[in-house]
């Protein structure tokens, strides 16, 4: 992704096992990746199909689970992924409620950068998204450092911002 050979991407997750990569920080069904992989890569007629099948896996996740801040950033995603981006915006909050990095640092950084690049961004709440970074880079042991995420793809609708220029300086290595 980071290289923008979304054909690669696309060939790694056509492999049907398994159907959600998932570990102690993140859910993501891999219709959802197919679908942001498509979004990126400026094929948004073939996302919608994938966002909604998504959305049938992770509704029903949350339905077995419901306190668990990875879901939501996941439900997130795939709301601003299907432009319900006033839902996918408060699906990501209610996420960085369940696990703030008041409670757990680590993991509550873990949400607080997905709901960045997952889910503000894509809804277009580039102010929000740019006022989350600031947070998140201000804080010691973040999972990104902002020359890690400069080059990421996700963050394009942004890069040109001055808000968002004026927090790579601010957090640049010299």
């Amino acid at each position: 992704m980071y290289e923008r050979n979304y054909d690669t991407a696309l060939a790694y997750l056509a492999n049907p096992e398994p159907e959600v990569l998932q570990d102690l920080r993140s859910f993501a069904p891999k219709s959802s990746l197919r679908g942001m992989t498509y979004q990126l890569a400026g094929q948004p007629e073939l996302t919608v199909p994938e966002f909604r099948a998504a959305r049938i896996q992770i509704e029903a996740a949350i339905e077995t689970i419901h306190q668990d801040a990875r879901l939501f950033i996941a439900l997130g995603a795939v709301l601003a992924g299907l432009g319900e981006n006033d839902a996918a915006v408060r699906a990501a909050y209610q996420a960085m409620e369940m696990l703030p990095t008041s409670r757990d640092v680590i993991t509550g950084s873990f949400i607080r950068s997905d709901a960045i690049r997952r889910v503000f961004i894509p809804a277009g709440a580039h102010e929000v998204a740019i006022a989350e970074l600031d947070a998140y880079l201000a804080v010691q042991g973040g999972r990104w450092t902002i020359e890690e995420l400069l080059p990421g793809p996700r963050l394009d609708p942004i890069r040109d911002d001055p808000r968002f220029q004026a927090v790579v300086e601010k957090y640049r290595r010299q």
